[in-house]
């Protein structure tokens, strides 16, 4: 891993259910996902990782899904992250598109998106109205 220090357990999320963790059988865990919700339409994914023993063989795939279908549940519009260069390939096989680029402390990077769907006051006039 080229910047260990850029990495951070986020042990806190996962008590309550921001990170997901991918295991295997015997309890080692072989990757996460964090996210962090910023306004509730919109997720941020701001961890991604797969032990590198583990790298092609799906599991950040399963990770990205699970987050995927939880926010869709909990009426996330939208997942954004930060994909550094190395990361671009999954995240447009996952279905991201760019829309924006930034700089970050490795340099540039692009800001992509996945729609999971349309804003509730889009989708219907009555929907705004709700208090569920």
């Amino acid at each position: 891993m080229a910047h260990p220090d850029a990495l951070e357990w986020p042990d806190s999320g996962v008590a309550d259910g921001r990170t997901r963790v991918a295991i295997t059988a015997d309890g080692t865990v072989v990757g996460f996902i964090a996210g962090l919700s910023t306004d509730g339409s919109v997720l941020e994914v701001v961890d991604l990782f797969v032990d590198p023993d583990w790298m092609r063989k799906g599991v950040a795939r399963r990770l990205m899904g699970d987050l995927v279908q939880t926010a869709g549940l909990a009426g996330v519009a939208r997942i954004e992250v930060t994909a550094n260069p190395h990361a671009d390939g999954f995240y447009r096989s996952a279905g991201f598109a760019v829309f924006d680029e930034c700089e970050t402390r490795f340099g540039p990077a692009a800001r992509m998106q996945l729609l999971l769907s349309a804003p509730a006051a889009a989708a219907s006039p009555h929907t705004a109205d709700r208090h569920d």
